[in-house]
């Protein structure tokens, strides 16, 4: 039964709105609120249209456009890494929200029609991070939020819900598993204050004179909230005939297009990462997140990059033929001698090697804040080649990050040490696009290099916008106390140090994915997976049984063995993996003690994005070796290990340890 006393203080306050509506209409001056109903209070006043079910006491329930899509990155639209991990290995807080670890990583969202009378999203659409806003954002971004604790309530449970409050529903007037789902999403208050907003049924010609002077894109969505609202209401309907109401066949008409959006453009979201969306329809969205990584930069005596290296080892090393050049203005450049890539590969738990390849005498680079009377030329100087096209890159690039700072409040300061690495690194992503378009096949190396130096691009311009504040002294954010997380170069001149991202916290619920069409469906963005929450556990393990058994076939492989007849047993294994100078592996048994020795912890797992699982397993890995080596004592166990055909048995075994326990956990934990 209603509440009477609710009733009648929801008609003096739409008896109140209309009247101050109505007065508004009649002077011709509307709220910049509601602006987007300008069109529509303007033709119902001219109609007379005073009472019509109190429709004109609103305004859209969700105001979110594409003019709020203002942290985009044309700059990276080359930037499209391989293999993420999965979001769901993240740690979960209590709304939901991912508590974030530098890399890249992959999460299939439920998402939700949030633009009912509007087209879904079709294929090669743009969709771009803009935040969830207007008057009812509030409720439902709570509701987005508690719902991920709630995976007993079905998605189509949700998005009715959703659309009821876009059509301004009353709750109390739902059928019963609606106010349900209601009652388990949103507090009491937020029900109350939900119908205080509600409208009422537009009878259908009053409905067809008020909208027949409306642009057809503001009529259709004014007619499927008015429809959802009678449909909703009447408690008859089925989710396929709202979804037909809410979600328009066939594609958005192209002259709502503002402008070209590609598919997959990234944006910076102030959480300190970067995010693109893939929609598959509207009810699931692949959310791709970058968190910046820690980064070493090097630089020689003129103030030039030198090597960038990550925190897992890759490194780009660039040596120049001589001393920087001066173009224009005192925009310098200088050409390359040699450029080395070392491109790591891990095989956890013990084997880290890196591979070296390296072009000569090919490309040019700028250093520094190039002036803007540099861009046309205009100079008796030299330009390297193609000067005049990679001086519009390079204003292109430092635009698109003058945008985020006007965005985000930030002042701009190029003499930033941030900054300065931000900027010349941007110089060196444009130096190797240069290189990768000339190479005839593809130069996969010069591809790696680029995905380094794209990735380090990112840290230096979230640490230049406050997002990634620097670590204490003396420590890499994330870092453990011993192994490769830890290692750092030595301060001093010539070298610093890009903190990366982490520790903060990703919460989809306060976003929307968006289209540059205004008559396509934006999308609410929440926490709740596409997919069993355990499922990104299963595809990490069952990615490092993989990997194992990669590992194992090079120790099997009996042509290998014999390469290896005059090899000792560590060249053995740097014919088969390669080897990586200075660096150290997860976990280790020291042949001294046969103790294993932990240069990653548990902790250290899960920040690189691994479930307990994979720290399980190689830890049953390195148990095989030590156990061998108390067995056999120290020093014939070190002795064992210096020929090939024994060091190849001892690592199968160790290796089929890892194995078993990886295939055991996931015959008892995943689905077929």
């Amino acid at each position: 039964m209603q509440n009477p006393k609710r009733n009648r203080t929801r008609s003096v306050r739409l008896l109140a709105a209309r009247l101050g509506l109505l007065g508004l209409l009649a002077t011709g001056c509307v709220p910049d609120a509601l602006r987007p109903y300008g069109t529509l209070l303007g033709a119902a006043g001219s109609a007379g249209l005073s009472t019509a079910g109190g429709w004109t006491d609103s305004e859209p329930a969700i105001t979110t456009s594409f003019a709020d899509a203002v942290t985009e990155v044309p700059a990276l639209d080359t930037f499209d890494p391989a293999d993420p991990r999965p979001a769901g290995l993240l740690q979960r807080g209590a709304n939901g929200e991912f508590t974030l670890q530098p890399g890249f990583y992959a999460y299939d969202a439920q998402s939700y029609c949030l633009h009912a009378g509007t087209h879904g999203p079709s294929r090669g659409d743009g969709y771009l991070l803009a935040p969830l806003r207007g008057p009812l954002a509030d409720p439902i971004r709570k509701l987005l939020q508690r719902s991920v604790a709630r995976p007993d309530i079905e998605q189509h449970d949700i998005q009715i819900l959703i659309w009821a409050i876009l059509a301004h529903t009353n709750i109390g007037d739902m059928e019963a598993r609606s106010r349900q789902v209601a009652g388990q999403l949103l507090t009491p208050d937020e029900i109350f204050q939900l119908n205080g907003g509600a409208l009422g049924i537009l009878p259908a010609a009053v409905l067809e004179q008020m909208t027949a002077r409306l642009p057809e894109g503001l009529r259709a969505v004014f007619e499927a909230e008015a429809t959802l609202r009678e449909r909703l209401t009447a408690g008859a309907a089925t989710y396929e005939e709202l979804e037909a109401i809410a979600v328009l066949a066939g594609s958005a008409p192209p002259e709502s297009l503002a402008r070209e959006v590609p598919a997959g453009r990234w944006s910076f979201h102030p959480a300190g990462l970067f995010v693109r969306y893939f929609p598959s329809g509207y009810s699931r969205t692949t959310h791709q997140i970058y968190t910046p990584e820690p980064f070493t930069i090097e630089r020689d005596g003129q103030g030039r990059i030198t090597a960038v290296e990550d925190w897992s080892y890759d490194r780009l090393e660039l040596h120049y033929a001589a001393a920087a050049t001066p173009l224009a203005n005192g925009t310098l450049a200088s050409t390359f001698r040699t450029l080395r890539f070392h491109d790591r590969t891990m095989h956890r738990p013990e084997i880290v090697a890196s591979v070296a390849s390296e072009c000569k005498d090919e490309g040019w680079t700028l250093h520094g804040l190039v002036p803007d009377t540099a861009w046309a030329g205009g100079t008796t100087l030299a330009y390297p080649p193609n000067a005049p096209a990679r001086f519009a890159q390079t204003r292109a690039q430092l635009q698109d990050v003058a945008r985020l700072q006007q965005a985000l409040g930030v002042r701009a300061d190029t003499s930033s040490p941030a900054s300065r690495d931000r900027i010349d690194l941007g110089h060196l992503v444009l130096a190797i696009a240069a290189l990768r378009a000339q190479a005839p096949d593809g130069a996969p190396s010069l591809s790696a290099a680029q995905d380094l130096l794209l990735r380090a691009w990112q840290s230096a311009v979230c640490s230049s916008l406050g997002a990634c504040p620097a670590p204490p002294a003396g420590e890499i954010h994330g870092a453990s106390s011993a192994g490769p997380l830890a290692k750092q170069a030595t301060p001093g001149a010539g070298t610093s140090r890009l903190p990366g991202g982490g520790g903060g916290s990703y919460d989809p619920s306060g976003d929307t994915a968006t289209p540059a069409n205004s008559n396509s469906q934006r999308l609410a963005q929440s926490g709740r997976p596409a997919e069993p929450a355990d499922q990104a556990d299963c595809d990490a393990a069952r990615r490092d049984v993989a990997d194992a058994e990669a590992a194992r076939a090079k120790y099997e492989d009996p042509d290998r063995l014999r390469q290896a007849a005059d090899m000792t047993g560590d060249e053995y294994q740097a014919m088969l993996f390669g080897s990586c100078q200075g660096c150290e592996s997860p976990m280790g048994v020291n042949p001294d003690t046969c103790e294993i020795e932990l240069n990653w912890t548990l902790a250290d797992y899960r920040r690189r994005g691994l479930p307990e699982i994979s720290y399980q397993a190689d830890l049953a890995h390195e148990e095989f070796h030590a156990n061998n080596c108390r067995r056999s004592g120290p020093q014939r166990y070190a002795a064992n290990m210096s020929f090939p055909q024994k060091r190849a048995q001892e690592e199968i075994g160790a290796y089929n340890r890892k194995i078993e326990v990886l295939q055991r956990w996931i015959q008892e934990h995943c689905s077929q």
